[in-house]
């Protein structure tokens, strides 16, 4: 469990950073529009390419999080464990798409 509550704290952390990262590449973007050069655009070709990487690594934590959770739920379960998402979809949220799973 503690390694779970540590994944979850990580994933949380990373997921953190790139909404900074990706706020941060949006103002270079601004800059850039204002007035290109390019060292700007080099500054922001950087800020990008460190907000995808970390944009990769929150996705890799969460993947693994996730399997981790996965296992600790069927090393508990005496039955069938089902996993589930539901998501509005459309305009306005007006249907639902749902993914269900068992192991």
């Amino acid at each position: 469990m503690p390694a779970l509550v540590a994944g979850g704290a990580e994933t949380a952390a990373s997921a953190g950073l790139v909404v900074w990262s990706g706020l941060d590449t949006l103002a270079a973007r601004r800059d850039f529009d204002r007035a290109p050069t390019q060292d700007k655009l080099d500054v922001g070709r950087d800020k990008q390419m460190r907000t995808n990487v970390l944009l990769g690594t929150t996705l890799g934590l969460g993947a693994v999080t996730g399997a981790l959770g996965s296992m600790l739920l069927a090393g508990r379960s005496s039955g069938e464990v089902k996993v589930g998402i539901t998501a509005p979809v459309g305009p306005g949220g007006g249907g639902f798409v749902s993914v269900v799973g068992s192991f």
